[in-house]
């Protein structure tokens, strides 16, 4: 919902999955999955982003810079909180 309340030219979404299974990762894809990027199951580039962000637990919203630099880990909290475009003006202004 988030993404469909904001400009999406300026940010975008790239989810990675810890799903245990292929399967899984479709489903979800299928059935819950916005219209943006996500890493395939299996890419050896999830355990490096996993890694690099410190990621403890899912769900995990962490909002970057083009330049990989962390705005907030705690993406999750300002979307449920915050209007869309607020949340929005606010990481854009951390960038």
């Amino acid at each position: 919902e988030f993404y469909e309340e904001v400009d999406d030219d300026q940010f975008e979404i790239v989810f990675v999955s810890l799903d245990h299974s292929e399967e899984d990762l479709n489903n979800y894809v299928k059935e819950s999955h916005g219209d943006w990027y996500h890493v395939p199951f299996g890419s050896s580039e999830i355990e490096k982003l996993k890694n690099k962000y410190e990621v403890a637990g899912i769900p995990m919203l962490i909002v970057i810079k083009s330049d990989g630099n962390v705005i907030t880990k705690n993406g999750r909290a300002d979307v449920s909180g915050k209007a869309p475009p607020q949340t929005l003006s606010s990481w854009l202004a951390a960038a």
